[in-house]
C-alpha cells in the first residue's frame, strides 16, 4: 500500500491535470441560495470506523443521517448496526466557497483517500472502493477551481488529523 504523504506531489499533479479514477460524477443538483456545500465525517471512535460524505447543503445532509439513524433506516447498514451499539458523532470537515459538483466529488474521495492510506480507522463508504482502495473521483474541474483543490486538500488533512486522534479510545 502507497503511503500517501510520500506521494503528495504526485497527488497534486494528478488533480491539475485531472487525472482521475473511473468513478463517474453525478448529474447537476439544484443548489439553495443559502445552503453550504462541503465535506463532512461521521465517526466511531470504537470500533475506528467513519463514512465521509459531501453536499451541497451540509447541514440538511447531516440532519438527513441523523433522521435515518434515528428511524432505524439507514442505507449503510453497516453504519445503522453500529449507530444502534456506540456512540457516533457527526462533524464538518471544511465548508467550501464554491457550489461546484465535480469539486465535492473530488474533495470527497481525497478525504477517503486520504483515511485510507494515512489512518487507521475503516471506512464505511464500500461503494467507492476500487480494488480494495480509494481512488480520486471522476472530475471536470474548471481550470479557475484548480488552484483551489490544493488549500481543500491541505485543509481536509489538517482537519482529518485534528479530529481523528481526538475521538482514538484510550485502550
Amino acid at each position: 500500500m502507497m503511503i500517501l504523504k510520500q506521494n503528495w506531489k504526485d497527488l497534486g499533479k494528478a488533480a491539475r491535470k485531472n487525472k482521475c479514477s473511473q468513478i463517474k460524477a453525478s448529474p447537476p443538483y439544484q443548489i439553495k441560495e443559502n445552503s453550504l456545500p462541503g465535506i463532512y465525517i461521521i465517526i466511531n471512535s470504537h470500533t475506528k470506523s467513519c463514512y465521509i460524505g459531501q453536499s451541497f447543503d451540509i447541514k440538511q445532509r447531516i440532519k438527513s443521517h441523523k433522521k435515518e439513524l434515528k428511524q432505524n433506516k439507514h442505507k449503510r447498514q453497516v453504519l445503522q448496526d453500529e449507530y444502534n451499539n456506540y456512540d457516533i458523532s457527526f462533524k464538518i470537515i471544511v465548508i467550501i466557497d464554491q457550489k461546484n459538483r465535480d469539486l465535492l466529488l473530488f474533495l470527497e474521495s481525497f478525504a477517503m483517500l486520504y483515511i485510507n492510506e494515512c489512518k487507521s480507522y475503516k471506512l464505511y463508504n464500500s461503494s467507492h472502493e476500487i480494488n480494495g482502495s480509494y481512488k480520486l473521483s471522476s472530475c471536470k474541474i474548471p481550470d479557475e477551481l484548480k488552484l483551489s483543490i490544493k488549500k481543500y486538500t491541505f485543509l481536509i488533512k489538517d482537519q482529518i488529523d485534528l479530529l481523528l486522534p481526538f475521538f482514538q479510545n484510550e485502550d
